[in-house]
């Protein structure tokens, strides 16, 4: 779409369990501060599901300006193909400024699949937006393992489209706006999908559940040691009721159960209270995802390996000694 009479910061607000999904308080913090600078600027979130009265309600309660939903039944379990026709209706006609998801599961697949068929750009994984007075977005992007940070601008289309990693942004409580408006939106007519639901199997796994909301996150690379040690730390982690985060090459050694408990610029990014790493050297794409934290602890036998520089307290030891120190103590 070309860039006329577009307005408007709108928001994919992903829910969960009748609930909205912590992504979206993010956006939507970041979100008031770019509208904050843009002349005529609302704060839209957009709704897409069935039986949303409580989603909706809290939608209200956020600090959006304007609240639309999509309420139907055929739109109970999430289908890229029916989602995105229903998104690319509502910008034809609404005609956003910009449209930001969270790069969850759902938004890294749904963000691409809605620009290709409105015909505009895309900043996928964003760690930070910056604006103009004229609501012409920069995008910033970490490339090559996080040791650059590229911008992204979208000058000749709209709306301008990124996808945001969760925890990358402060979600702070707003207030809520005045004389908030609530729209319900009509489903159009949906396509047969040429994928269907079969069934929901949630994920046993109680670090993935926890990673993102942990005060006291574990990070585990591959200087643990053995499997052994590796059981050991899980251990650990779960007597001080803590989550667990990994690096790459821990992924790659099979102690995660999948790549949503990876930790970094191709991962997730976490602002824990504490984090505390073992056996992880510090490479840049891992720090990306952990810069945010309030204190950084890190256990490593090499007293020069990176993540030291990161750290606010260090520890020069084998991490299995510590692990196994710590669970005697406990």
């Amino acid at each position: 779409m070309k860039p006329e009479n577009h307005k408007n910061i709108w928001l994919f607000a992903e829910h969960k369990h009748e609930k909205l999904m912590p992504v979206f308080q993010e956006l939507l913090t970041k979100a008031k501060c770019l509208a904050n600078e843009i002349e005529n600027c609302k704060l839209c979130a957009l709704i897409i599901g069935s039986s949303l009265e409580n989603v909706v309600k809290e939608a209200e309660e956020s600090g959006a300006d304007i609240v639309y939903y999509v309420d139907d039944e055929k739109l109970l379990n999430y289908n890229c193909e029916s989602y995105t026709t229903v998104l690319e209706g509502i910008i034809n006609e609404y005609k956003p400024l910009a449209f930001l998801f969270g790069a969850t599961s759902m938004g890294a697949e749904l963000a691409p699949s809605l620009s290709a068929r409105v015909k505009t750009g895309l900043a996928a994984h964003c760690v930070d937006i910056t604006t103009d007075k004229h609501g012409t977005l920069t995008f910033i992007v970490p490339a090559f393992g996080g040791k650059i940070e590229c911008e992204i601008l979208i000058p000749n289309h709209r709306p301008q489209m990124a996808t945001v990693r969760p925890g990358i942004f402060e979600a702070n409580k707003l207030s809520k706006a005045n004389n908030v408006q609530t729209f319900r939106l009509e489903c159009p007519v949906l396509p047969e999908p040429r994928i269907s639901f079969v069934s929901f199997i949630p994920s046993k796994d109680y670090t993935v559940q926890k990673l993102e909301e942990s005060a006291l996150v574990i990070g585990c690379g591959r200087g643990v040691g053995t499997d052994n040690d590796f059981e050991n730390l899980k251990k650990l982690a779960k007597k001080l009721n803590a989550a667990i985060a990994f690096t790459r090459p821990a992924v790659d050694m099979g102690w995660a159960s999948d790549e949503r408990e990876m930790v970094g610029s191709s991962g997730k990014s976490i602002s824990p209270t504490v984090y505390l790493g073992f056996g992880i050297s510090g490479a840049t794409h891992h720090l990306s995802g952990i810069n945010k934290s309030r204190i950084i602890i890190s256990v490593n036998k090499n007293k020069k390996a990176k993540m030291f520089d990161a750290s606010d307290y260090k520890v020069v030891a084998e991490s299995r000694a510590v692990i196994n120190a710590l669970l005697k103590a406990l």
